[in-house]
This record gives C-alpha cells, structure tokens and sequence, in this order.
C-alpha cells in the first residue's frame, strides 16, 4: 500500500481522488460530514473506490450511515498498524471492515420486533 495524497478538507479529497484515482480511500469521520454526506460524492469521483471511515467513537446510526452511503468500512482511529492494514487489505479484496455490532444492528433496522 502507498499514500497517494493527505488532505485538510472536502474540495482537496475529490480533487485528489480524480487526479489520483486510488483504489481506497481513509476518510476521516470530521471530514465525512454529518451523516456522512460527502461519501457520495467520492465514490463518484473514482470508479472502483473504496471508502473507509475513520472514528473516535461511531453511534449505532453513524455505523447504519456509513452502510448506507456506501462505505467499505467503519473503523476505530485507534486500530493498532497492524489490524488496521490487515482490515484495509480486506477492504481491497471486497470484505467489508464494519465493527461485529453492525451485523446486529442491520438486522434490527430490516426487521424491526413488533
């Protein structure tokens, strides 16, 4: 793996992600917008890109946001290197890198108990 580029704001990533055309993109959370807005517009600059966010802490519906935007994963900024590119390296093979809670709590969003 190799950094492509680092940058401070919103207008910087996507002009960065069409000059450079990464395969993944490590977003961080405060730059991601509330509801996580700007994934979009992301993953439309980049064919075959891949976001993953980065968090202090994620609330349940920041992890559903992130599912539902269309994030590759949702990761703790704390991740120990190793763990990290192993949960990176995922992501370029097509696994998803979500906290084991999601699981739950998707399944609790498409079928809710009545």
């Amino acid at each position: 793996m190799a950094v492509c580029g680092v940058v401070a704001d919103f207008a910087e990533l996507i002009a960065a992600a069409k000059r450079e055309q990464p395969d993944l993109c490590l977003l961080d959370a405060a730059l991601a917008g509330r509801g996580y807005s700007q994934v979009a517009p992301i993953l439309a600059a980049t064919q075959g890109l891949r976001v993953v966010i980065m968090h202090g802490s994620a609330s349940d519906t920041e992890l559903l946001d992130a599912v539902t935007v269309g994030a590759a994963g949702h990761l703790p900024r704390e991740m120990r290197a190793t763990a990290l590119t192993a949960a990176l390296r995922d992501v370029l093979a097509g696994r998803p890198a979500f906290p084991r809670r999601v699981e739950a709590l998707l399944v609790g969003a498409l079928h809710p108990r009545r």
